[in-house]
């Protein structure tokens, strides 16, 4: 009886924990004040942890917290998980973990981390300032062969896309990887990996096409902002640039991606309209 009855009380309180855990993690992400954000981060953080450090989590989908990113390779062999907080005035956090088959655990660098959309450096996920993990690639023959499709909101002006190579080393998860995208003729783009600042009053993607082999992302032009006390900022052009594996693997740069051009007018003699399949590729993106 004594038994039967400690085990409905551990029931009870596993429940309980968990109920308290996704409250905390609701309103971090959804409460209209900020401090009620910030302190329900803390409380989740906390409790969080400690639900991660405990035997056989990877098993656990945690599909009761909605409000966080949980992201899987196609192998499912680790998975990050990622959560923002908006602490106002266009200010944000991120904070998370890539969690491995193994239960092995990497903590995110939080802010006192280290950013990647603006720099060539190769860094351990614990040194990450981080961002929010939306999707993890996983593409064959290619090395490293998987990659995180990650978003942060730098400041009230500012949104940033990077695709971070990763890969595991002497059991540390490494992001970014030297000369691995290269622009011919551009000494000032990133080589490590693809990053995108923009606009925070649009939008740009960076996608993998399996059909391809393609890396795709939008091409980003200078233009005055929108959004006042802006200033000069970045946005799509609609265009498109990209980078495909050749035949040894290495990721080469496509430049003009779907454009076609045609001097003079498009019914001169000579002259073909432009195919629909521009128009048709850009629908898919």
């Amino acid at each position: 009886m004594r038994i039967l009855l400690s085990a409905l009380l551990m029931l009870v309180f596993l429940q309980s924990y968990s109920q308290s855990i996704a409250f905390y993690a609701d309103v971090m992400v959804n409460a209209d004040d900020p401090a009620h954000r910030k302190y329900a981060a803390e409380e989740f953080n906390r409790m969080f942890a400690e639900e991660l450090e405990a035997p056989s989590t990877f098993k656990n989908n945690f599909d009761e917290l909605p409000w966080i990113s949980i992201q899987y390779p196609m192998d499912s062999s680790f998975r990050t998980i990622t959560w923002q907080v908006d602490h106002g005035a266009g200010k944000y956090t991120y904070s998370g973990y890539l969690q491995t088959r193994d239960n092995a655990l990497h903590k995110m660098g939080g802010p006192r981390g280290r950013a990647t959309h603006d720099n060539n450096a190769e860094i351990n996920f614990d040194q990450w300032r981080g961002g929010l993990v939306y999707k993890v690639l996983s593409i064959p023959e290619s090395s490293p062969n998987y990659f995180l499709l990650t978003f942060s909101i730098l400041d009230q002006f500012t949104k940033a896309k990077t695709l971070e190579p990763l890969s595991f080393v002497d059991n540390q998860v490494r992001l970014g990887k030297e000369g691995l995208f290269n622009i011919p003729g551009d000494n000032r783009s990133l080589n490590a990996r693809l990053a995108m600042r923009y606009s925070a009053d649009t939008n740009a993607s960076v996608t993998y096409e399996e059909s391809s082999g393609r890396l795709v992302y939008d091409n980003l032009i200078v233009v005055q902002g929108r959004i006042p006390g802006q200033g000069p900022t970045y946005m799509p052009d609609g265009s498109y640039k990209a980078f495909e594996k050749d035949d040894s693997g290495k990721w080469v740069y496509v430049d003009k991606l779907y454009t076609q051009w045609n001097e003079g007018p498009l019914d001169a003699p000579g002259k073909k309209m432009l195919d629909n399949e521009l128009f048709e590729k850009r629908k898919k993106n």
